[in-house]
């Protein structure tokens, strides 16, 4: 099975290569640096581009990893070419190509659904509230347009974090600050809690999801929730440093929903049994 990756050498994409290639798959990817051997430059927003790579590799699989996923990205319009034209360039082209077996995998975000501080399933209600969410939301709807051609999933991501990850994202940020012992750290409203997983669990998912070939809309989420404040004891307790947590008021957000939790319950009953890493072994595993 050949699986393309767009967006190869993003932070997920480094991982899933890795464990899809030691699972056995052929492994292509599209970035805009060639960093990895069986990588095709390519510019998604770019319809000749993208034909041309997708013709070249002709996958089954195409997991599109590709997006502007800073939800505070400046440039607007950059964003929505990327998101949803580059979507939709990778859809026609993937379709247009003659394989046996074609599975096309879509990571949105949890971010399209209403705030609520209730258990979020696939039913809850959509309401996105920013330029990211609305070209997921959008994107989603596109995705559904292709489903007469081939084989579609589209993820839902909670949160999720692991070695490398950017530090402009919170866990991340966090963690830098304990690897380097500083004694004040400035966050936004420290007991909000939220629903967040491990790297290495989530391309696990992925690859279940290509061997079973399954189909259609899930959460991903870890189904359990973690304050910031009860994460900022573990890193000091894991790394014997306490920092002096300081409130910018530039952080706070009106209205802020304090606990947001998914239901994991319909991918389990999909993709069966997954030993999840417990999300203290996570913290320890990036600090150390």
């Amino acid at each position: 099975m050949k699986v393309l990756l767009s967006g190869i050498n993003s932070f997920t994409g480094n991982y899933l290569k890795d464990y899809l290639i030691k699972s056995g798959y052929e492994v292509y990817g599209l970035s805009y640096e060639d960093k990895f051997e069986s990588s095709l430059i390519c510019d998604i927003s770019d319809k000749k581009s993208v034909d041309d790579a997708i013709k070249r590799v002709k996958p089954n699989i195409l997991i599109h990893l590709a997006a502007i996923s800073f939800v505070a990205h400046d440039d607007k319009e950059e964003l929505y070419t990327t998101n949803i034209l580059g979507t939709r360039n990778l859809l026609e082209a993937f379709k247009n190509i003659d394989v046996p077996h074609k599975h096309f995998i879509f990571p949105s975000t949890a971010n399209v659904y209403k705030p609520t501080n209730q258990i979020i399933t696939e039913n809850s209600e959509i309401a996105p509230g920013n330029d990211y969410s609305i070209s997921k939301a959008t994107c989603e709807n596109i995705v559904k347009i292709y489903e007469d051609y081939f084989d579609a999933t589209i993820l839902r991501f909670f949160n999720y974090t692991g070695l490398n990850q950017n530090t402009k994202l919170l866990i991340p940020k966090i963690v830098s600050h304990f690897i380097k012992k500083t004694e004040v750290m400035e966050l936004g409203d420290v007991t909000v809690s939220r629903d967040f997983s491990d790297v290495r669990d989530i391309v696990k998912i992925y690859e279940k999801i290509i061997s079973k070939n399954i189909k259609g809309l899930f959460n991903v989420c870890s189904g359990e929730c973690y304050s910031i404040k009860k994460i900022i004891e573990i890193c000091e307790r894991i790394t014997g440093h306490n920092i002096d947590v300081q409130v910018n008021k530039s952080f706070l957000r009106d209205n802020e929903i304090k606990t947001i939790i998914g239901s994991r319950d319909h991918l389990d009953k999909s993709i069966g049994p997954l030993e999840r890493i417990k999300f203290e072994e996570t913290l320890e595993w990036m600090l150390k």
